[in-house]
């Protein structure tokens, strides 16, 4: 194999115009023929809403998406390979199929239907979301506690993995989930400390500023602008 010669490297945010690079790594992961990745518009708005919040990484021009195309799908990862529930990417146990507020609210319905510990979620059926699983659990309540312990493990864990790759000064958790607060990131920052190498055992984990409004505030700036 020939030196592979790099004169420049650039972090930049998401342009319009890396649209075409964008579907031709979508092309790449998804060569099977599922309709699953992003279009020009969907682009175009995230663009628009969240400005800031879409990085790249530029190489002699062309944009880092790994051999594959794959780079960064951290969220596909497999922290549960018994689960059998289907991810949206064909896979089975991805990380996002677990810790995302769509997530919280599976592990809650499955560890409901699989024991008899009294709870304040029961009464919901199938209303139940993530935010009343973090209030059932600021009020006491023992199986919301069982629920978001299994959700903290799975995102913990993962993310000492992950900091074993990148080694990042901070750990930010944004999203949906963050809305519930310090009782989550103490939560994940537990398993995070227990399986994170000694060298980033201490990397603070702390919630996105913005939270979930992250994307309000992009659009107001750009309004402004």
């Amino acid at each position: 194999m020939e030196p592979l010669e790099i004169n420049k490297v650039e972090i930049r945010n998401l342009q319009r115009e890396d649209y075409d690079q964008l579907a031709s790594s979508f092309t790449r992961v998804y060569a099977d023929g599922s309709d699953v990745f992003w279009t020009p518009k969907q682009i175009d708005k995230l663009i628009r809403i969240f400005p800031e919040g879409q990085i790249v990484v530029v190489v002699d021009g062309k944009i880092v998406a790994g051999a594959h195309g794959a780079g960064g799908e951290v969220g596909h990862a497999c922290v549960d390979p018994e689960e059998e529930a289907v991810c949206n990417c064909g896979n089975h146990g991805c990380l996002e199929q677990m810790t995302s507020a769509t997530g919280i609210v599976r592990l809650a319905k499955k560890y409901l239907a699989s024991h008899d510990t009294p709870s304040s979620l029961r009464e919901r059926g199938e209303s139940i979301s993530a935010k009343a699983v973090f209030d059932a659990l600021k009020e006491g309540d023992a199986a919301a506690e069982a629920i978001v312990q299994e959700f903290s493990a799975y995102l913990g864990r993962a993310l000492a993995v992950f900091a074993c790759v990148v080694d990042p000064e901070v750990i930010v958790v944004g999203g949906g989930v963050s809305k519930a607060g310090q009782i989550l990131i103490d939560g994940v920052a537990k398993y995070y400390r227990e399986a994170a190498f000694i060298a980033c055992k201490d990397t603070p984990i702390v919630l996105a500023s913005l939270g979930n409004d992250a994307g309000i505030y992009g659009a107001a700036k750009m309004l402004i602008d």
